[in-house]
């Protein structure tokens, strides 16, 4: 007889390789950039590597950095642009980090003990707004050819993430306070 408990665990034993549905589904963060990051870690979001599998002809070039061609795992992670708001982000948290290949093992990684409730909602978060707002970076210069500051591209990093933030922590939670939360963040 077919049960689905059976049939679950038969899955959950498969040699599969593992996913970070906890990571994304868990966060506190927006639901659509969870969308966005579910589909980045499946690799469908459209960069120009994407559009050139399904037939489009064009240069593959990352807008960001001019240097490499863009991917996913290129623009959210390993693109120079991108690699100074994670620099950020872990010197807040006191954390060295090894980065991995892809935005699947990012996200599968993406653990740290002892941080405290608040500064774990924010540490669970902080990815997914990283992918979010170097995502909208990417098409603000890809769709309405402007480019941000490389300050005003962290500013609205650390708003973001502030912002996101204070629906989960307390309320009133300004700049200083979550300055003084997460660590050392550099002034802006």
């Amino acid at each position: 007889m077919f049960k689905v408990k059976s049939y679950y665990r038969s899955l959950k034993e498969d040699n599969s390789p593992l996913f970070p549905a906890k990571e994304v589904w868990g966060s506190y963060a927006p639901l659509r950039t969870r969308f966005f990051a579910w589909e980045a870690v499946w690799g469908k979001i459209s960069t120009i590597d994407m559009l050139m599998r399904r037939g489009w002809s064009m240069v593959n070039r990352c807008i960001l950095c001019k240097e490499d061609e863009e991917s996913a795992n290129h623009i959210l992670i390993h693109c120079g642009k991108t690699r100074e708001l994670w620099t950020l982000l872990l010197s807040s948290f006191g954390v060295v980090w090894v980065f991995p290949d892809s935005v699947r093992n990012m996200l599968l990684e993406w653990k740290i003990k002892g941080l405290g409730k608040k500064r774990s909602v924010v540490w669970r978060m902080a990815p997914i707004c990283l992918f979010w707002c170097i995502w909208g970076e990417r098409n603000r210069r890809t769709f309405q050819e402007e480019e941000l500051p490389d300050t005003s591209l962290r500013n609205i990093f650390l708003r973001s993430l502030l912002e996101w933030s204070q629906q989960f922590l307390d309320g009133n939670l300004d700049y200083l306070s979550f300055q003084n939360l997460l660590g050392d963040w550099a002034v802006v």
